[in-house]
């Protein structure tokens, strides 16, 4: 999908948040692992939630879904299936999280998934089960796994990523005795296991954390009807064109586990007027300071960051950046491009993304990596400048937020879809 953006001098309106896909993913394989059915509600269009989906389906999980819900009843079938085929597309979490949930459905699997998956990191959960008796035909994909778990007792490097730990804490729900992980490294991005525990716990899950050793306790029992809640990472680009007007996005939970809410306290930094009702945030014009941010914990908000600080006086930072290499794209290396196709001073200082605020480009015509981060932070850079900008490669946001560019026309942006 080729579109043209028109950039506006303000942008005002009220949006729904997208589901998050963080919250989905965990809550869909709870389902697929608990005692009985369960009803979860909200929009699951995105790419990487169809694929969690479809693969739950493969092991044998009945999911049904509509537009505003879906219903799974969970994998009964456990006895060793051969030639379980399974494609993980472009999802990293749905890969790290599904294979130590293949590992204790003690199943033969093949698993394969789109070019960029394949070069991603899983070298460090597949030594993890080795130690515990599972067989890999490699440490990337394509591969086959099998065998069945020798003792519930695992210690994993989660240094590249603390999607290794969620996806043994997710599978340690379906077992009745204890479960123990150690972590033998840094534990990154602990936000997003701690999203993971809290939806553990409302499949009646309890999780243990005494240092870098977690316990995991029960078995998943249903909720019978869960709600997902809103994704501040999709609704970070939306609070950005607030700062160029008033945007107002709902279905947000203040109390969330999810780390992006960050955001507002950037937000706040660049001086921004935030207001907070109920399930509602509202972001108005703010001053453009400059912030400077630890980005490890919010990995995913870098490319949106990045554009936030292009508009903003003087120089921000943003620290941590090392783990964008091993993105859908080199994330790190595509912030960069992005931003220096706008004329914008920028520079890389020891894992820093350094940006000198102030875009002095308008080009005429980008060609998007495959990368949903980078080409809606590319749509907003677009969003500050004088003239419009044709950017060729924009279905890549169907894998995180397909109603991206609506929720972005309904708050004033002008959208024209090329046909060619």
């Amino acid at each position: 999908m080729n579109v043209v953006i028109c950039p506006k001098a303000t942008y005002q309106g009220v949006i729904s948040a997208p589901t998050s896909k963080s919250e989905a993913h965990r809550m869909l394989i709870c389902a697929a692992l608990s005692d009985s059915e369960t009803k979860i509600y909200g929009q699951f269009s995105n790419e990487d939630i169809k694929t969690t989906i479809n693969v739950l389906k493969q092991l044998g999980a009945s999911i049904e879904t509509n537009d505003k819900y879906l219903v799974v009843k969970p994998i009964r079938n456990l006895d060793n299936q051969e030639n379980i085929h399974i494609f993980a597309n472009e999802s990293g979490s749905t890969l790290r999280f599904i294979i130590p949930v293949i590992a204790i459905l003690n199943k033969s699997v093949e698993i394969d998934g789109r070019e960029r998956l394949r070069e991603r990191p899983i070298k460090e959960i597949i030594d993890c089960l080795k130690e515990q008796g599972i067989t890999f035909s490699g440490e990337k994909l394509p591969l086959k796994m099998s065998g069945k778990v020798n003792e519930y007792n695992f210690r994993i490097d989660a240094s590249k990523s603390s999607q290794y730990i969620s996806g043994l804490l997710l599978a340690g729900g379906f077992i009745k005795e204890d479960v123990n992980i150690e972590v033998t490294s840094e534990i990154v991005s602990s936000e997003y296991i701690d999203i993971t525990i809290d939806i553990m716990n409302k499949f009646g899950v309890k999780v243990e954390k005494n240092g870098n050793k977690y316990v995991v306790k029960g078995q998943y029992k249903s909720p019978k009807e869960i709600n997902c809640a809103g994704d501040w990472s999709g609704a970070t680009y939306m609070f950005i064109l607030g700062l160029m007007g008033k945007v107002t996005v709902k279905n947000l939970d203040i109390n969330t586990k999810q780390g992006d809410k960050r955001i507002l306290d950037v937000l706040r930094t660049v001086g921004a007027k935030i207001e907070v009702s109920n399930n509602e945030i509202t972001v108005e014009k703010g001053q453009f300071n400059p912030f400077n941010i630890d980005a490890d914990a919010n990995i995913d908000m870098v490319p949106a960051l990045a554009s936030l600080a292009s508009i903003c006086n003087g120089v921000s930072e943003i620290r941590k950046t090392e783990r964008l290499k091993i993105k859908e794209s080199d994330r790190q290396k595509e912030t960069i491009k992005m931003l220096e196709s706008f004329g914008v001073k920028c520079w890389l200082e020891e894992e820093t993304i350094k940006v000198n605020g102030g875009i002095k480009a308008n080009p005429e015509c980008i060609t998007l990596p495959n990368d949903h981060r980078i080409a809606m932070a590319t749509a907003l850079l677009c969003s500050f400048i004088n003239e419009k900008t044709t950017l060729i490669g924009m279905e890549c946001i169907n894998k995180s937020y397909p109603q991206f560019l609506e929720d972005y026309k309904s708050l004033g942006g002008k959208v024209d879809v090329l046909n060619f």
